[in-house]
């Protein structure tokens, strides 16, 4: 408990009328900190979840913002955390603690569809509710699903611009995207933004919660369900076609798979320049998780868009190198960490940052003996689109971002090439997910 600032200490007896029995901090977040908190109340034990800022964030993604999108779930109906308590300088969110497991894995193989439907029950619950029932000042609710898709192109590009250099994937894919905004009729939803495996619990029969509300906003329904595919690439939703038929059941519009394709290339962009924004921060948080499905979610991201563009895209070979001498060395540091530190962890905080560790070590062996060849691969592609010897990577890099004499085709098969090449930096890092794909969408959904 002395590890959480006496501040918050404070504020959360004050706000809870309880006293603080437990504290304890739990793996996720960069700059915002997630604790598991037990408060006394009379004798009755009150669990709870404490997600706060630790330092200035300067995001539009406040937990001020997040809390106004939670406080109308759970009175809807919606199974989301209830908020307890906000701090008055938006820097904490208190909510309840909800019980449920996070993963799918070890479920029942008849359980599994139970599930999944409970799920998409509660995203179509999401999007039936009204988007007036939240009132933001700062995002006021525009008439239709192309100005909602301008808005957030808009708002992800100024993101984007406060990174250090130009990045040619995203350069592409934020022209590409806004030069093909689909045509589109329907209502403008509450979008939870991250929606799918992994951001809710579950006690084995239905849902218990939607988790993470952070990228909360009003949009297109069709973003969630590219979210629910894009997180199942990791922690896969069973039977994800029929998820989407089943959706379509319980919502009186028409889903739309071309939309839900463009929101998947638009939500990979997302991911990509939130892993831009990480390493341009040294301060920020969960270094290793952003070094390992970074080069996956950037072939991902290529991958969709070149699928947008009907293009069929080949993947370089992968390139070789020899071990180099010491890399014994990183074997050593491995053993230590699987064998000795872990072993003798007691906080599932600690065992989590040290597993990172060893996930941030195979990616640095990796880099030590494969980064030269996998530079010389890609001088080779650039010169051939630039059309002349690249010296300089960088340079070239950024010559790339801001041409148009180089046609979609040529540099989405450039994109697709380096990205499957920098996924060998971490195949032993993410083991079997540096290779795995897109499940395919439906051709067509019908309303039952």
């Amino acid at each position: 408990m002395t590890q959480l600032p006496a501040e918050l200490l404070s504020w959360i007896a004050a706000a809870t009328g309880a006293s603080v029995t437990r504290a304890e901090r739990v793996p996720g977040g960069g700059r915002r900190q997630a604790w598991s908190v037990d408060v006394d109340r009379d004798g009755s034990l009150e669990p709870l979840f404490l997600t706060f800022n630790s330092e200035e964030a300067q995001t539009p993604f406040t937990l001020d913002r997040e809390a106004q999108f939670l406080s109308v779930m759970a009175p809807r109906g919606v199974p989301a955390p209830r908020v307890v308590a906000m701090h008055p300088q938006g820097r904490a969110m208190l909510c309840e603690r909800v019980a449920g497991r996070v993963s799918l894995a070890g479920l029942d193989p008849a359980d599994r569809p139970r599930v999944a439907r409970s799920f998409m029950h509660a995203v179509a619950a999401v999007h039936a509710l009204p988007a007036t029932d939240v009132a933001l000042t700062t995002e006021p609710l525009l008439p239709d699903l192309r100005a909602v898709a301008r808005r957030e192109i808009d708002r992800w590009e100024a993101l984007y611009r406060g990174t250090v250099q130009a990045d040619p994937l995203v350069e592409f894919g934020l022209r590409y995207l806004r030069e093909n905004i689909p045509a589109a009729e329907g209502p403008v939803v509450i979008v939870h933004g991250d929606c799918g495996p992994g951001n809710f619990l579950h006690d084995g029969h239905r849902v218990t919660a939607l988790l993470d509300w952070e990228l909360a906003h009003f949009g297109d329904p069709m973003e969630d369900l590219a979210w629910i595919s894009v997180r199942s690439v990791f922690d896969p939703l069973p039977d994800l076609a029929g998820g989407i038929a089943e959706y379509a059941t319980r919502v009186d519009f028409t889903v739309d798979v071309d939309r839900i394709r463009y929101y998947r290339a638009f939500n990979e962009l997302r991911v990509v320049i939130l892993a831009l924004l990480r390493a341009a921060d040294p301060a920020a948080g969960e270094a290793a998780t952003w070094l390992t499905l970074g080069p996956i979610h950037r072939r991902l991201c290529a991958e969709a868009l070149a699928e947008l563009s009907d293009m069929d895209v080949h993947p370089a070979t992968a390139v070789g190198a020899p071990a180099p001498p010491l890399d014994w060395l990183y074997e050593k540091a491995l053993a230590d960490l699987r064998d000795v530190v872990v072993p003798q962890t007691s906080s599932s905080f600690g065992a989590a940052r040290a597993k990172a560790v060893s996930r941030m070590i195979k990616y640095l062996r990796a880099a030590h003996r494969l980064q030269p060849a996998l530079e010389a691969a890609e001088r080779a592609d650039l010169a051939a689109l630039l059309g002349k010897p690249v010296d300089d990577l960088r340079q070239a890099r950024r010559a790339i971002a801001e041409t148009r004499a180089v046609s979609d085709r040529d540099l989405l098969t450039y994109f697709v090439r380096q990205a499957g090449r920098d996924c060998q930096l971490v195949e032993a890092a993410a083991g079997s997910m540096a290779a795995r794909h897109f499940e395919p969408l439906p051709t067509t959904v019908d309303r039952r």
